[in-house]
């Protein structure tokens, strides 16, 4: 809604997304999209593990420390198998980073024969 005076104001602000990986580091800045920086913030990164034990830690909020927005954080011990596909993400439910897996393929009873 446009307000009484007619000129609305947005203001960007940029976030930092910050992942480790055991002893791997990466931080990276994460801006809306769109013309006016006005769309909802989206971040897609694949990091492929080798099978075994991993700790992982993300962090995700605004750069801007002084701020007040939420932020959001993640550390656990995870196990990963080869070829499984693991998902850190927001959840709108509990208003935080949780770890999903994606749903492993059914192998064809052809497959299974082998």
């Amino acid at each position: 809604m446009r307000p009484r005076d007619g000129v609305a104001e947005t203001t960007e602000l940029p976030y930092r997304l910050s992942i480790v990986i055991d002893t791997r580091r990466d931080s990276f800045r994460v801006t809306p999209a769109g013309w006016r920086g006005d769309r909802p913030l989206f971040v897609l990164r694949d990091y492929p593990l080798a099978p075994g034990h991993h700790q992982v830690v993300v962090e995700f909020g605004p750069e801007d420390t002084e701020v007040e927005a939420t932020r959001y954080s993640f550390a656990q011990s995870i196990e990963s198998r080869a070829g499984q596909i693991l998902t850190v993400r927001l959840s709108p439910e509990q208003d935080q980073l949780v770890l999903t897996a994606a749903p492993e393929p059914e192998r064809s009873k052809r497959s299974a024969d082998r």
